[in-house]
């Protein structure tokens, strides 16, 4: 952040102002000893950075496997809703009865989706069965099923 990134150069800034001031108030043996001891600080840091850029790639790796399996799992889902959709689709049949039937799967489908994503998605966590229901989505029965499965918060 800027904050700590001002502390760090505000701290810089005063070690260096140290070391100077230390060449002109102390003797030579004690500025040696300060300086021999800056330079093993020094070589800390540079050994430190190598390694810290290691673990780091490591955890940027695994971030990115993390990422890369909930966006399998997504298409994996979203496939199968797909295949689900495309077969009722084919269904023949004309009748209330029939499209009634592709409604409540076709609605099922988008429920599914959405339990699927909503923990992803930022704009979906706040939505809960009481929105779905006033949305259309969820009916009253499958609402009040849903309410006895849930173990969340």
């Amino acid at each position: 952040t800027l904050k700590m990134s001002f502390c760090l150069m505000f701290l810089s800034s005063m070690n260096v102002v140290f070391i100077r001031n230390c060449a002109w108030s102390m003797s030579r043996e004690s500025y040696m000893s300060v300086a021999g001891f800056i330079n093993e600080v020094g070589s800390l840091v540079k050994s430190l950075t190598t390694a810290v850029s290691f673990l780091l790639s490591f955890y940027a790796i695994a971030r990115i496997q993390r990422f890369w399996a909930i966006q399998r799992a997504g298409w994996l889902v979203q496939g199968r809703c797909h295949d689900l959709g495309m077969l009722a689709g084919a269904v023949l049949g004309d009748s209330e009865k029939d499209w009634r039937a592709r409604y409540a799967l076709y609605r099922h489908l988008l429920l599914c989706f959405f339990f699927t994503y909503q923990s992803l998605t930022p704009n979906f966590r706040g939505v809960g069965f009481r929105s779905l229901s006033e949305a259309g989505l969820l009916f009253d029965g499958e609402q009040r099923i849903l309410e006895r499965a849930h173990k969340g918060p």
